[in-house]
């Protein structure tokens, strides 16, 4: 795919689906769901309160930007819908690092349509060569 087209593609997606700049300063997204029920933990966690039960986006990773090593508190699912592959690599409080490659399966056999980072694990994701692009879901649980 040149170029050109796509970033034809990329300004669609974010026209379809009602795509805007992520506070981070790099890609795209829109929340599309955020659970109405509150869970509240009763065993100690990293967490400072009530969260909601879920929430869920869409999120468009853009040459050249990646997303950076950080921790989440809470499980997060990634569900890869369209455009390149994407490395997530997980890194453990134990110092395990493992990687998963999101992308198209029916063409990729490296690749998988989803990834689990589990709660309390550093991670980081980057689009990989030749991608100009990865659309994907991001869902988390407990939400924000």
């Amino acid at each position: 795919m040149s170029q050109q087209s796509s970033e034809a593609e990329m300004e669609r997606l974010k026209k379809q689906l009602g795509l805007v700049p992520h506070p981070s300063g790099y890609g795209a997204f829109r929340k599309m769901f955020k659970g109405d029920r509150e869970v509240v933990f009763t065993s100690p966690t990293s967490h400072d309160g009530p969260r909601s039960t879920a929430t869920s986006i869409y999120f468009l990773l853009t040459q050249p930007h990646c997303v950076t090593w950080h921790e989440h508190l809470s499980d997060e699912g990634f569900y890869w819908h369209a455009g390149g592959k994407v490395k997530v690599r997980m890194l453990t409080d134990g110092g395990t690092l493992s990687s998963v490659t999101l992308g198209d399966v029916v063409r990729h056999e490296d690749c998988m349509g989803q990834s689990i980072v589990p709660h309390d694990t550093w991670y980081c994701a980057e689009l990989q060569e030749g991608a100009a692009y990865a659309l994907y879901s991001a869902v988390v649980t407990p939400g924000e």
